[in-house]
């Protein structure tokens, strides 16, 4: 082999490798995202779990995860949580994810994945997501009559 040969095939073996290098830094830095912003204080999204991620194009990825949702509120029913991007680069393609009920003080995972595209020619930013999480408190039944939890007491028969 000659000299000018192997030289010449170098520079595309490292830009290839550079390339490969990079791609798996970002895949993993996206799958292990945590503490997403929420509009309300009462939830906070721990952590997103990478399910699936496929490339698109040349600099597009689609991944697909599901989330963890930490209530620090009252018990909660019928839990919806939806996904919204401040970046042109990361375009949410499904952001709605159900949830079971959660209790106070418990985490629970979504039950659905939600997807979102990335151009990786700008770097990854998880602020640019924010969740709306909308739930309905749960209610208590007491002696046959629903009882909302602020409205419950306990007496001293005595």
């Amino acid at each position: 082999m000659n000299i000018q040969r192997i030289l010449k095939k170098r520079p595309i073996y490292i830009e290839i490798t550079s390339f490969v290098f990079v791609t798996i830094a970002l895949i993993l830095y996206a799958s292990n995202i945590s503490a997403q912003k929420t509009i309300d204080p009462n939830f906070i999204v721990d952590s997103l779990n990478l399910i699936d991620s496929k490339r698109l194009t040349g600099t597009d990825y689609e991944y697909t995860y599901s989330a963890d949702l930490t209530n620090n509120g009252p018990d909660v029913t019928d839990v919806i949580a939806t996904l919204t991007s401040a970046s042109t680069q990361t375009i949410i393609l499904d952001g709605v994810l159900n949830f079971s009920d959660i209790a106070a003080g418990t985490t629970a995972t979504s039950t659905d994945t939600f997807v979102i595209r990335h151009d990786q020619q700008y770097p990854f930013d998880p602020d640019v997501l924010m969740w709306h999480i909308d739930a309905e408190r749960a209610v208590t039944e007491v002696d046959g009559y629903d009882v909302e939890p602020e409205d419950a007491q306990i007496t001293d028969s005595e």
